[in-house]
């Protein structure tokens, strides 16, 4: 339910009676973020709950847009059999990033990693072309580096214990 248009703090207010259908699976809420938690036991609720997401959009005078929904399927032991369909008016895809930390279906971090060694690299470029003394320098790139290393690490603390 992204982009809701009724601000982040009014749409968790909003939002805090969408649920799931099946108690198996989770909903989480951030922002105007929604996200869909589905076990691959539930699998076969994927229609249900999407149907459930809709109708409460719609009660709540707002729109599911499913040209922005995605699903990701995340196989244990690496890899589907068969995979099954995706959604209707769902595009299947192999990494998201949510809440600033990149997924992928695979669970390797090499994509986070690699984005968050990009963005502390061309930090770098941008403070020494300040012409920072090298102490300094060195200061602000620690500080940085350090702040995008751990973003986003209380959100995700016992995600994979808890789902």
């Amino acid at each position: 339910m992204q982009g809701s248009g009724v601000g982040p703090a009014a749409f968790d207010i909003n939002a805090s009676d969408l649920h799931p259908i099946n108690p198996k699976n989770k909903i989480v809420k951030f922002a105007d973020d929604t996200y869909l938690l589905i076990g691959a036991e539930q699998r076969n609720t994927v229609r249900a709950e999407l149907d459930g997401i809709r109708t409460w959009a719609e009660r709540n005078n707002l729109r599911l847009n499913t040209s922005k929904s995605r699903e990701m399927l995340i196989p244990r032991g690496g890899q589907w059999r068969v995979p099954p369909p995706p959604p209707l008016d769902v595009k299947r895809v192999g990494s998201m990033v949510i809440l600033g930390v990149t997924i992928r279906d695979d669970l390797r971090t090499t994509s986070h990693v690699d984005n968050v060694l990009a963005a502390c690299s061309g930090s770098l470029h941008a403070l020494r072309a300040h012409g920072l003394p090298p102490t300094a320098l060195q200061e602000v790139a620690r500080a940085t580096t350090i702040t995008r290393l751990l973003y986003a690490a209380p959100a995700w603390w016992g995600f994979a214990r808890d789902f």
